[in-house]
């Protein structure tokens, strides 16, 4: 996995207690709101905030731990398929010109199709191939027991290193 991925779906226990509750708190208020929606009617709201709450899970079990690569996966699809309606919504409605472009800020083909891109496709990559780029390269492999083997990298050194170092 890429440094970047690392640094996402790393499992630290400060990003877990920043995080989680954030996540959780967001997750009842999306739930909530699609209650609400799908309640009234409004499929719309409902399936949104549906799919918001089903992200907040996602990041929180992400963020929980190892073995939880599937969710990470899941919400990575979530997104890179968020963009991808974003991007036909813009792009498809009976567009007989483009509008005009004012922007970062509002919502146009040109902004659907960089969002994409820059964040819908590197989340499909990871969603369906478990890394964010199309090459595959050698990856460390991380144990647990590093200090372990710390200790006893002196037992792997020559004899004539071996005391050196106890004379120093």
């Amino acid at each position: 996995m890429s440094q970047f991925g690392r640094s996402l779906f790393g499992r630290t226990t400060w990003m877990f207690w920043v995080l989680a509750p954030i996540a959780f708190v967001s997750a009842l208020l999306f739930s909530l709101v699609a209650y609400g929606g799908l309640r009234s009617g409004d499929w719309a709201a409902g399936g949104i905030g549906l799919a918001l709450t089903i992200s907040c899970v996602l990041l929180i079990l992400v963020l929980w731990g190892r073995g939880m690569a599937w969710a990470g996966r899941g919400l990575c699809g979530i997104v890179a398929l968020a963009y991808l309606v974003y991007l036909v919504h813009e792009w498809g409605w009976d567009r007989e010109s483009l509008p005009d472009y004012h922007g970062r800020s509002q919502a146009h083909p040109i902004n659907a199709t960089l969002g994409f891109l820059v964040i819908g496709l590197p989340c499909a990559f990871y969603a369906f191939l478990g890394r964010f780029t199309w090459s595959e390269k050698a990856e460390m492999e991380v144990v647990e027991d590093d200090d372990q083997e710390e200790e006893s990298d002196e037992d792997d050194l020559p004899e004539q290193e071996h005391e050196g170092r106890e004379r120093q």
